[in-house]
């Protein structure tokens, strides 16, 4: 994809424009530095489950090793440790702060924008960056969110840590996330919205319709490749230097290698 093509710059930009990071509990700090070095690692290697459980691990070492209020302090948007970690998917950091009856006690904390750890968990929104605004091209948000795909991919933590939520008391209702959504979400595709606007299981419709996402930017990009190839194949053919039967197989064939059916003739 041509967005990789900026990760190198943007990383440099970044650094330089990112503001300074409002006071936050060393709890905060570890879940920030998790998401930092996967980041890091997806940046070099893309990264492999044992690269990123040993990161893991020591994150969880390090949130043990901290007193109960830097795992009950709220940072500047109001959230809690638990919350910020529900909203990065990091399953194995809720479930070590889960093992803390303070935490479990403010688990329904909400932050400034009336959001607690469950709804976040539910909006996953390391996962659905494209349903929510399918037709952003700012590499700013992009080369983000790609960078981490594998560990997402690999670890689909949102599910298990909603589950994990309600299980230690979390409210299980959906409704302030599902709002929160249809109203930052608004140019998200109107097949999708519909979805959310009824949807039962929230997260397994906002993933299914960032899958679609996916494959609708991904056809778009198609559709133009095969346009460019099909007005250089039309000459060929003209020329009878290639069969219409030819030229159209090796369209066809710009779909089927990205896994998507090609367009009916």
């Amino acid at each position: 994809m041509r967005i990789w093509a900026y990760v190198a710059v943007l990383a440099g930009l970044q650094a330089l424009a990112a503001p300074a990071r409002a006071e936050t509990s060393q709890a905060h700090e570890v879940v920030r530095t998790l998401g930092s070095q996967i980041y890091q690692l997806g940046e070099r290697t893309g990264g492999t489950p044992t690269d990123w459980s040993a990161l893991e691990a020591q994150a969880v070492a390090e949130l043990r090793d901290l007193p109960t209020d830097a795992l009950i302090a709220v940072n500047d948007k109001g959230r809690t440790p638990l919350a910020v970690a529900a909203m990065a998917g990091f399953t194995p950091l809720v479930q070590a702060l889960l093992a803390t009856p303070e935490v479990r006690a403010q688990i329904d904390r909400k932050g400034h924008d009336r959001l607690d750890a469950h709804d976040l968990a539910l909006l996953a929104d390391r996962q659905t960056l494209q349903a929510c605004h399918p037709t952003s091209e700012n590499p700013f948000a992009l080369v983000p969110f790609w960078v981490v795909q594998p560990y997402y991919d690999n670890r689909a933590p949102y599910p298990q840590i909603a589950a994990l939520l309600v299980q230690s008391g979390a409210d299980p209702d959906q409704t302030t996330a599902r709002a929160s959504w249809l109203s930052r979400c608004t140019d998200a595709h109107p097949d999708d919205r519909a979805e959310i606007a009824i949807s039962t299981d929230l997260t397994a419709s906002l993933l299914a319709a960032q899958h679609r996402a996916s494959d609708r930017a991904k056809r778009a990009e198609l559709d133009k490749a095969a346009a460019d190839l099909r007005d250089m194949l039309s000459t060929w053919v003209a020329s009878g230097k290639m069969t219409q039967a030819d030229a159209d197989a090796m369209i066809d064939s710009l779909y089927l290698d990205k896994g998507l059916e090609p367009p009916r003739k």
